[in-house]
């Protein structure tokens, strides 16, 4: 049997030493490329991703969602650049369409600014023109849809109460058909010919009981 002399002793040990520091090695650049890649890489490709998003919905909102997500990304100046421009704009509109009586244009600045802070004013200004609209066609359908979208969140529904007086009104009432409308003339052309003439017997046949 070969005898392990003392001078073999420590080269088995250095090379043992120099096996385990290239594994430590090999495991500590695996953990810093991963690292690297979640902290770099992903954040990356994250921040790109929320950009176009941003840029592709053009909102407000989506330019607040991304300089809160990335306060030192490397588009942050432009997108608040942006936000300001769409803030102007958003004043701009409302500017131009505060008086307005086209309800298309006020559901549409509130589907381009869904949180915009004109909000209010602009649900207070549809209100107005749909009770406008609403009263000019005067029908039991008309009230009806009045506080369906007062109901749906599309306005606050100031005339909510009187709206739904006069549906209730309207849907209790029913039309008179043709025979119908003929006996109530009969009936009134009846009372005032006997009262014109004064036949008392004649008029005793229009009073309530016998009618």
């Amino acid at each position: 049997q070969e005898t392990i002399t003392l001078e073999q002793k420590p080269k088995k040990k250095r090379k043992t030493r120099t096996i385990f520091l290239g594994i430590l090695i090999a495991v500590l650049l695996l953990v810093g490329g991963f690292y690297f890649y979640q902290e770099v890489v992903r954040n990356s490709n994250l921040e790109r991703s929320r950009w176009e998003a941003s840029l592709k919905e053009n909102t407000i909102s989506g330019y607040l969602a991304y300089m809160e997500d990335f306060p030192n990304g490397k588009h942050y100046a432009l997108a608040q650049d942006n936000l300001m421009k769409r803030k102007q704009q958003e004043a701009s509109e409302w500017e131009n369409m505060r008086h307005t009586d086209n309800a298309a244009q006020l559901r549409d600045f509130l589907k381009n600014y869904p949180e915009s802070p004109y909000t209010p004013l602009v649900k207070a200004r549809l209100d107005s023109l749909t009770w406008a609209a609403t009263l000019s066609e005067n029908s039991a359908e008309g009230y009806s849809n009045y506080m369906m979208l007062s109901q749906s969140g599309e306005f606050k529904g100031d005339y909510f109460a009187e709206a739904e007086k006069r549906y209730e009104m309207l849907f209790q009432s029913y039309p008179v058909n043709a025979g119908e409308l003929d006996s109530i003339r009969t009936v009134v052309d009846g009372i005032y010919t006997a009262l014109s003439t004064a036949n008392y017997a004649r008029i005793t046949q229009f009073l309530a009981p016998t009618v």
